[in-house]
């Protein structure tokens, strides 16, 4: 055996067609890590979960353990097959995927613009794709053999393969079938059978895939015996809309949700239509293990007798072990919202989400699985500061400690803390005596100190005086210490080089629309006052709306109203720099309907996010000495501009953001026309090993190697600056002595865009051993190790 310690030099994962259309995520590769997932294919060696935006997640273990790959962004998969290590895949439409090493690698192979696509099954030794009219016939080798075509009259499409014949849905009442064997065709009129005198369309098509299929006509489930050309009722299932079916032998379960509307959440069920009694029976236990909500449930497989699996939306795996009886939750992302989660992101594998109605999830494997904790109280959704994050506080210490504060204003809940001492698996509940924030002005703020979180709350009441109020927390939500100040509000607070700044109001001098740079270093009362300076208000009505800090800049917005006519409310928003280090302040940003999100410096670069009415809009510039108004304006097309409250509170500092190299945040994809949550890793990449400081962006980059040890071939994944030529590109393999043992000629190349794809080298003349692949474009190398093992 050859054992080999394979150096990566370059580590970047696979991406497409997001970051095309603007500098900012150029610079930035982008892995989806929210997705919802259409199906599961399995065999004896990995279960295989397919979704839109091309992801994949793998199990190698039965479902200990889980990885994400991340394919062309634009296939929606919609079913997957697969005969020994071959597995295939459809999109929606165009195209196909396929695997040759167990789900590891995958090509993409263009069929036809034209082409959409439902099901595709495997029937000796033939993959057979059901498209709008069409059904086509390859080899295992993807060699086209021929076409049927056939016709329906409805606008539903669902098949299923019994035996050797493929049954699918034709119209009202009726079923047809091609026979594989001999091309016989035929329709299965429902009404023949005294079902129905006006038959419905059926749908729920299910196989046991040799004798029977079952399906639903209105809201009753069916069993047909095609041995025996006999139909018969089995039972009103439970739902009939998001609520798959799947064979075992002769018998047929489902599996489906109920949620509680008082408390807005779910219970999963899962049972088995009784033959014997037309009746639906009941198999799994009550309970769940886990807080779930928003479940969408869209596929359900046997693996085996005891082993079963359902998948769907917001990143869904289901699995039981004993039949049914109890269920596993592997994933669950729901509840994800721009404006209500805060995402805290300790490393590229674990991060840690506090979400709307008081949900902690947590993922441990770079975002492949996501999971909520355990536990679920009322008050989760009763305290409108956990329900929608309404003046509230949350923050993760580490990847075991995490809270949110947030006192309900509305309703008297005797709870204003729900923190995790371990990661986020449980939640537990308190009340923080005198922990409060009172003042409709301003939120609740929060800084850090000796590692320790600062919450800084407001107390504004009638007729006394305001007072401004520091608690320091430790790891289990208590107050260790606390600090107030007197006549002083504090509208936002940044740690600058290990000083603290903050911008507030002296209610002692009186002065309207007067504001202060205060400095102190450690949150006490020796707060030291920098400057004092009053924002132009002329005949509007201003109030302070958002701040942000970049070096030592920090930037302050304000909102300006007037009502006119007594009834047309107009605004505008300004937003002023204030240089910390020369005690500068300019207004550097005005315009209407705009609202100031955030400033941030990413890659030496500074983004301004504004929104205006409902648009997103992103400036940007190489530096801050010029104001916001001259920054230049990002252009975006698919993907929208990221919505970085995800990550923060506009009020305090970047807690979800690990640096300017890796970040996660929320945005629009005009594609699948939905919201996801992203992971930007930095393609600046090392020169030699991680640890090494310098950075390059290389104008061409090896994004990752399969097989790796190879045997008869190597795939090479591939990113190129678009501004240059990858056919001007040289290629080249490295034995250990140096010396070159592969050219450019050897290489084929599969261009997914205009800046990605992937190469082939044939590896069957090279002997066992250790070699190094190079890619070179425009000054620029890149090379990555790969073992050959035959």
């Amino acid at each position: 055996m050859i054992k080999s310690k394979i150096i990566t030099l370059c580590i970047i994962l696979l991406t497409f067609s997001l970051y095309s259309q603007s500098d900012l995520y150029f610079d930035y590769v982008l892995t989806r890590a929210s997705s919802n997932f259409n199906g599961v294919d399995f065999n004896d060696k990995v279960i295989v979960v397919y979704g839109d935006a091309g992801v994949l997640v793998l199990s190698f273990d039965r479902g200990n353990n889980w990885e994400q790959i991340n394919l062309n962004d634009s296939l929606n998969i919609v079913d997957m097959t697969n005969i020994d290590d071959n597995f295939y895949g459809i999109a929606v439409s165009k195209y196909l995927i396929w695997s040759k090493d167990n789900a590891r690698s995958w090509t993409m192979i263009d069929l036809g613009k034209d082409l959409k696509f439902h099901r595709i099954f495997i029937y000796n030794d033939k993959l057979y794709i059901i498209s709008n009219n069409k059904i086509i016939v390859y080899g295992r080798n993807l060699t086209k053999i021929k076409e049927y075509n056939y016709t329906i009259d409805v606008n539903y499409y669902d098949a299923c393969l019994v035996g050797n014949k493929i049954i699918y849905v034709s119209g009202y009442g009726k079923l047809s079938f091609i026979n594989l064997d001999n091309e016989e065709t035929g329709v299965i009129d429902l009404t023949d059978y005294d079902l129905c005198s006006r038959c419905p369309i059926p749908y729920n098509l299910t196989s046991n895939q040799q004798d029977l299929i079952f399906f639903t006509l209105g809201y009753e489930l069916f069993r047909f015996d095609l041995s025996i050309n006999n139909i018969q009722y089995l039972c009103q299932p439970p739902k009939i809309k998001g609520a798959p079916f799947a064979t075992d032998g002769s018998d047929i379960y489902q599996i489906y949700s109920k949620t509680d509307t008082i408390y807005e959440i779910d219970s999963l069920f899962f049972g088995i239509a009784d033959k014997s009694t037309n009746d639906f029976k009941d198999i799994k236990m009550p309970g769940n293990d886990r807080y779930i909500d928003n479940l969408l449930i869209k596929d359900l497989k046997f693996i085996s007798k005891d082993t079963i699996i359902a998948v769907g939306g917001d990143k869904l795996i289901y699995m039981s072990f004993n039949g049914g009886k109890n269920w596993v939750l592997k994933s669950l992302m729901s509840g994800i919202n721009n404006f209500f989660s805060y995402v805290f992101l300790k490393d590229n594998q674990n991060a840690r989400i506090i979400a709307a109605k008081g949900k902690f999830i947590s993922t441990k494997n770079a975002a492949a699985t996501w999971l909520p904790q355990k536990n679920y109280h009322s008050v989760f959704i009763k305290n409108l500061s956990f329900a929608i994050k309404y003046k509230s506080i949350p923050y993760f210490k580490d990847l075991d400690h995490g809270f949110i504060y947030g006192e309900s204003l509305l309703q008297k809940i005797d709870t204003n803390v729900l923190f995790t001492k371990d990661g986020g698996e449980t939640v537990e509940m308190k009340k923080i005596k005198n922990l409060q924030h009172f003042d409709d002005e301003t939120e609740p703020l929060l800084t850090v100190y000796k590692g320790n979180p600062i919450i800084i709350t407001q107390r504004t009441l009638p007729n006394s005086p305001h007072y401004t109020v520091f608690d320091v927390l430790n790891s289990n939500a208590d107050i260790i210490s606390r600090k107030y100040i007197k006549d002083t509000m504090i509208y936002c607070i940044f740690n600058i080089n290990d000083k603290f700044y903050a911008v507030g109001r002296d209610f002692k001098q009186e002065l309207p629309y007067t504001y202060k740079l205060y400095h102190a270093y450690d949150t006490s009362f020796n707060w030291i006052e920098d400057m004092s300076f009053k924002i132009d208000t002329a005949t509007w009505e201003s109030s302070f709306s958002s701040a942000s800090n970049i070096d030592d800049i920090i930037f302050i917005s304000f909102s300006y109203i007037k009502v006119v006519n007594k009834k047309d409310i107009l605004q505008f928003c300004k937003i002023y720099s204030i240089d910390t280090r020369k005690k500068i302040i300019k207004e550097v940003y005005k315009d209407d309907s705009t609202f100031f999100q955030k400033a941030l410096k990413l890659n030496n670069k500074y983004f301004a996010f504004l929104q205006k009415d409902s648009s997103l809009i992103t400036l940007y510039s190489d530096n801050t000495s010029i104001p916001i108004r001259d920054w230049k304006k990002l252009m975006f097309k698919r993907i929208t501009p990221p919505k970085l409250l995800v990550t923060e509170s506009r009020l305090y500092g970047l807690n979800g953001f690990l640096s300017d190299t890796l970040f996660y945040f929320i945005a629009y994809d005009s594609l699948y026309n939905r919201e996801y949550l992203f992971k930007a890793r930095s393609k600046k990449t090392l020169n030699v090993e991680e640890t090494h400081q310098i950075e390059v962006i290389p104008n061409v980059c090896i994004n990752s190697i399969h097989p790796n040890p190879a045997y008869d071939f190597l795939k090479i994944s591939i990113n190129w600056n678009q501004k240059y030529d990858i056919d001007k590109a040289d290629f080249r393999v490295f034995n250990i002595l140096g010396e070159i043992v592969a050219n450019k000629d050897k290489f084929s190349l599969l261009r997914v865009n205009d800046y990605s794809g992937e190469l082939t080298l044939n590896t069957t003349d090279l002997p066992n051993g250790v070699y190094l692949v190079s890619a070179i474009l425009e000054g620029s190398t890149l090379s990555q190790v790969f073992v050959v093992l035959k």
